[in-house]
């Protein structure tokens, strides 16, 4: 929502258009430290079985079926912002 929200009003957050972008922060080995955070946070794969015992038909090909939907709108979603990040910040993202 933010992302539409500062593609529909362009001078909210936008970078003047020969603005020097610096990086937010530099990439070490100590910033490591926090790839098990970030993984753990984008993995749902535990809560299958929690999905399964909530479905009216826990099958395997109904399990397929939810979980391809599952990953279509999820990537979708990822397209999108993504598009929208790129049309508010062009080769800058």
């Amino acid at each position: 929502l933010l992302a539409v929200w500062n593609y529909a009003k362009p001078d909210a957050f936008r970078p003047p258009p020969n603005a020097e972008i610096e990086p937010i922060a530099r990439l070490s080995l100590s910033s490591l430290r926090s790839l098990p955070i970030f993984i753990f946070a984008f993995t749902c794969h535990q809560n299958l079985l929690a999905i399964q015992t909530e479905a009216r038909d826990g099958r395997v090909r109904a399990m397929s079926r939810i979980i391809g939907w599952a990953v279509g709108l999820s990537g979708l979603a990822y397209l999108a912002f993504s598009l929208i990040s790129y049309a508010n910040f062009g080769s800058v993202v």
